[in-house]
């Protein structure tokens, strides 16, 4: 009779390496479906987001949001003045919003029909609602890649993360038998804890809610190391105190998106960033 041989076993450092892997596999592929689509590059921005359907030209008028780091996002920013038409009155024609969290709105299905022509129409809110792109979420992804650079500051922190985990927790340092999940955990805190935003529907996550998904993920993945993004670390680290988990600090809001886009899988909480982080993780198939 046959021996069975037992599993074999990868150590911490072997641990570190696979993950390298994996996340550069995921940021290849990425770029190179990119590279693929500046040929199309005037094409997708036309057809951005609602524009196909309704026949309408994106324009976007935030000065302030950071568009250099997605590789294949071209759309012109200009101010206000310059690109809307303004009616009579000196106002939009319409602003469309949601009437709560995460709720679509209708309205925005179809701006092409008679009652909309010849009128300026803002899109206001947050647009939390996966109906609003269900149609083109390929292309959104395409479009929302980020570039090399924010991919490469994305996987040191992650790297950094693990080898921090491993220098001080025994149980990752012992040898492992399978490579650990990576879940990451956005913990929406900072302004959403004030009372005009819970009217509207975003309530912040519960103790509850982390603590039980946290343990719902490492029955269902274990081995499982978990990266926790916030504004509030120092809650953070006060809720989750055992080994495991990643803090992921000192590093700007675009590197956050980039990691949260490069997760296994996903825990979310309220808000549109915990929203498009999930969003444009194309791996993940346990959002939460």
């Amino acid at each position: 009779m046959e021996t069975e041989r037992p599993e074999a076993l990868i150590s911490s450092r072997g641990i570190r390496t696979q993950v390298d892997i994996k996340l550069e596999d995921i940021v290849k592929k990425r770029l190179a479906r990119a590279k693929l689509q500046k040929l199309q590059r005037n094409r997708m921005e036309k057809d951005f987001v609602f524009t196909r359907k309704n026949h309408r030209t994106p324009i976007l008028f935030d000065a302030g949001l950071t568009l250099d780091c997605f590789e294949g996002l071209a759309l012109e920013v200009a101010s206000q003045a310059k690109i809307l038409h303004k009616n009579s009155i000196g106002s939009y024609d319409a602003i469309l919003r949601e009437s709560g969290c995460s709720i679509f709105n209708n309205e925005t299905d179809d701006l092409s029909r008679l009652h909309w022509l010849n009128k300026t129409v803002v899109l206001g809110g947050y647009l939390q609602s996966w109906r609003y792109f269900d149609n083109i979420r390929d292309e959104i992804r395409r479009i929302f890649t980020f570039k090399r650079s924010i991919y490469e500051a994305a996987k040191i922190a992650i790297l950094n993360g693990i080898d921090r985990l491993i220098n001080r927790s025994a149980t990752i340092r012992q040898n492992q038998k399978a490579i650990p999940k990576i879940i990451g955990i956005h913990v929406r805190r900072g302004d959403i804890l004030l009372d005009p935003h819970k009217s509207g529907g975003q309530v912040p996550a519960t103790e509850e809610y982390l603590l039980s998904t946290v343990l719902e993920y490492q029955a269902k993945y274990s081995p499982a190391i978990f990266v926790v993004l916030s504004e509030d670390l120092d809650y953070c680290r006060k809720l989750f105190t055992r080994d495991h988990f990643i803090f992921i600090e000192n590093t700007s809001a675009k590197i956050d998106m980039a990691i949260m886009s490069l997760m296994d899988e996903m825990i979310m909480t309220v808000g549109s960033y915990s929203f498009w982080g999930a969003y444009l993780n194309e791996q993940a198939t346990d959002v939460t």
